[in-house]
């Protein structure tokens, strides 16, 4: 390339409150590391994110900070802000919610544009507000305007099969490309828990209702002597379902064994893992789960922790009988309490095994294998066009 290209990522959220940052962050890198340069345009709630490199570039919009409103205004604010500042060779990476600005992206000659899929709408919820949120950022941009695109990818090939079936359709330009781990930054920090110490449970993610949090939780202020004594539970994250969380824990009989950390950045996680003797991704068995790349998981083991995890299909096509795993039996919070004793009883001989669990990741998860696939798949479905219009002859 004569010039460094830009892929432009569209994100409508408040980026500095997503508890997962990595998709965005860790394949920027790489996108720079290429040549590229790339810009995250996106918005915030309290404060502007910045990340500890120089890619990707943050561009933040102005938008009204309420419910609902923040996405539709933040939309508008990105539609004239592409309208101004893109041009015919950027790549426009758009997720569902940004669909809407796709015509008016054709209508200037910049189509270019490229639909990722990381999940499905949670469809459990009987509120009014997520029940519009779906139908206004999901159902309608999906079923009507995902032909404005030219490229597309997806977490896993089950979502992919499951937005097939959903929308009766068939995409055949697509690449799949699951969660990775920057293995670099989530490693084994080299201290073994002291052993005199509580047994350290840990959880990372958001926090809302239909995630299995509610059964975590209280499968632990549950637990009987010895182990209320000598096991605690970690939690980091925020949103909707914490007030819920800390109500389980204020009703238990006995003091709460259960810390709630809010909101930690991104870089702190690997920290945060670190001093933990097990974690847990308690998912249930739900279709938006189902289709979904365990990401916290991949995290957890490239710590070289062992992990409780559900059987779920996201689980079970990830991993399958490694020594380094808990299985639960189910979904119930007596489930979660057999196998948290269990690992308890187990503890030494579980971490001796998550010994192997970074050599695990990094053959098979490490950023560094998925982007050059993702790369490859965006040049050789957005060439490079030249003022007459011509594409550009690949760079030998």
């Amino acid at each position: 390339m004569s010039e460094r290209r830009r892929i432009i990522w569209l994100n409508n959220d408040r980026f500095d409150e997503k508890p997962n940052k990595s998709a965005w962050i860790e394949i920027s890198a790489r996108f720079g590391e290429k040549g590229y340069k790339v810009c995250v345009v996106t918005g915030f709630g309290r404060e502007k994110y910045t990340p500890e490199k120089a890619y990707p570039e943050m561009i933040y919009l102005p938008a009204i900070n309420i419910p609902l409103i923040f996405r539709v205004t933040l939309m508008f604010s990105s539609l004239l802000w592409l309208l101004f500042k893109a041009n015919r060779n950027d790549i426009i990476i758009i997720n569902p919610d940004m669909l809407w600005v796709a015509p008016f992206l054709s209508l200037r000659g910049i189509n270019n544009v490229h639909l990722d899929v990381r999940t499905l709408p949670l469809t459990q919820s009987r509120s009014l507000k997520k029940r519009a949120d779906n139908w206004l950022f999901w159902t309608l941009p999906m079923k009507y305007l995902r032909g404005q695109a030219r490229g597309y990818s997806f977490i896993t090939r089950r979502l992919k099969t499951a937005i097939e079936e959903e929308f009766s359709t068939t995409f055949k330009n697509y690449e799949i490309w699951s969660s990775g781990v920057n293995t670099g930054r989530f490693k084994p920090a080299g201290n073994a828990p002291d052993s005199n110490e509580p047994f350290l449970l840990f959880y990372h993610g958001s926090i809302y209702a239909h995630r299995g949090l509610e059964e975590m939780v209280e499968s632990v202020e549950t637990l009987a002597e010895p182990y209320r004594e000598k096991i605690r539970l970690i939690v980091v994250g925020t949103g909707g379902g914490l007030k819920n969380l800390k109500l389980i824990s204020q009703s238990a009989a006995q003091p709460s064994i259960v810390e709630y950390k809010g909101f930690v950045p991104y870089e702190k996680i690997p920290a945060e893992i670190s001093r933990a003797d097990c974690c847990i991704c308690p998912l249930p068995n739900y279709l938006q789960w189902n289709v979904s790349s365990p990401l916290k998981l991949l995290e957890y083991l490239a710590c070289g922790k062992p992990a409780i995890i559900t059987p779920i299909p996201a689980h079970t096509d990830a991993l399958n009988k490694e020594r380094f795993i808990v299985w639960t039996e189910g979904h119930q919070a007596s489930d979660f309490q057999r196998a948290i004793i269990y690992a308890f009883e187990n503890r030494k001989a579980l971490r001796n095994e998550a010994a192997d669990a970074p050599r695990f990741i990094a053959s098979r998860y490490s950023w560094d294998i998925l982007a050059e696939r993702f790369i490859a798949y965006l040049e050789k479905t957005f060439p490079v066009v030249k003022t007459d219009g011509q594409p550009e002859a690949p760079a030998k």
